[in-house]
């Protein structure tokens, strides 16, 4: 669990990677590259008929709320 004040003016956020598109390397190692404390493996793809004809969007699923986050 990482729990972070986005607020803080302390903390800071940035993208990891490891140098090419194609390129592998576990999160924690990319983290402990740059010194960072955590690292969330966040992949972001966009996908649509017109780049990829035959591929559908998957149905968005309801959102859920985790049992921690009413603290």
């Amino acid at each position: 669990m990482l729990d972070v004040d986005l607020r803080d003016p302390r903390t800071t956020v940035g993208l990891l990677y490891p140098g090419k598109v194609a390129a592998r390397s576990p999160v924690s190692a990319l983290a402990d590259g740059v010194g960072a404390v955590g690292g969330i493996n966040g992949d972001f793809f966009n996908i649509t008929e017109t780049q990829h004809p035959g591929v559908e969007r998957p149905a968005r699923p309801s959102a859920r709320r985790s049992p921690t986050a009413a603290r």
